[in-house]
């Protein structure tokens, strides 16, 4: 596992859709935050969803409202990604998004200098 990624897992008596694989990224330990994953993989032409993000309570329909801070779903929200994950996929498929976050936090200093 590369630093920074955490995966979601399912609990022992659930089993999964898998409509979409959840990671988050902590930006100190694998070198780029969510936002700039996303472009640099967009570059490789590999689409991530930001899943979560804003979370429920920041939409627009609880502004105003006395609301509980939240800093565990606000941590999450502001830095999870949504893997594609398909039926057919294959083992090439998974590969290469494994090798995009391998190669991504390895030039993670240039581009978040390209990023600025």
């Amino acid at each position: 596992m590369l630093p920074g990624l955490s995966l979601a897992r399912p609990g022992s008596n659930q089993e999964p859709i898998w409509l979409y694989l959840p990671v988050v990224i902590d930006k100190r330990a694998y070198g780029l935050d969510r936002d700039a994953t996303t472009v640099a993989f967009a570059k490789e032409n590999l689409h991530v969803r930001k899943y979560y993000s804003p979370p429920c309570h920041h939409l627009k329909a609880y502004r105003g409202r006395q609301i509980e801070k939240l800093p565990h779903s606000e941590a999450i929200a502001y830095n999870v990604i949504a893997l594609p994950i398909y039926n057919d996929m294959t083992d090439a498929e998974a590969d290469g998004i494994v090798r995009a976050f391998v190669d991504v936090h390895r030039e993670s200093k240039r581009i978040a200098q390209a990023l600025g």
